[in-house]
């Protein structure tokens, strides 16, 4: 079975907290338009300023037609999104099941 090109990929930081946000959105806003594959492997901290980014992207691709994927997402942030009550973000993101 052939597979298609890779998918491009945003390694996202350790530490996604304020200082962090405007920097997300323009690494965000660089590589829109296509489908994205978001690398949560590093992710610690999570706060609400990134938080609402990833939504708003999430919605975006969506919008766009385009697919944004949440990949290797640590338990930092997993638990993160349940507190916030922002679980839906891993559906929005179709978050990559583990192989």
């Amino acid at each position: 079975m052939a597979e298609g090109p890779p998918i491009p990929s945003l390694k996202l930081d350790a530490v996604l907290d304020m200082a962090a946000a405007g920097p997300l959105i323009a690494s965000l806003n660089e590589r829109r338009g296509g489908d994205l594959a978001l690398d949560a492997a590093a992710v610690e901290r999570l706060s609400g300023p990134c938080l609402q980014v990833l939504l708003s992207a999430a919605k975006t691709w969506a919008a766009n037609g385009a697919r944004l994927s949440l990949h290797h997402p640590t338990e930092p942030l997993l638990q993160t999104l349940r507190l916030t009550g922002a679980d839906s973000l891993q559906v929005l993101l179709a978050q990559e099941s583990p192989q």
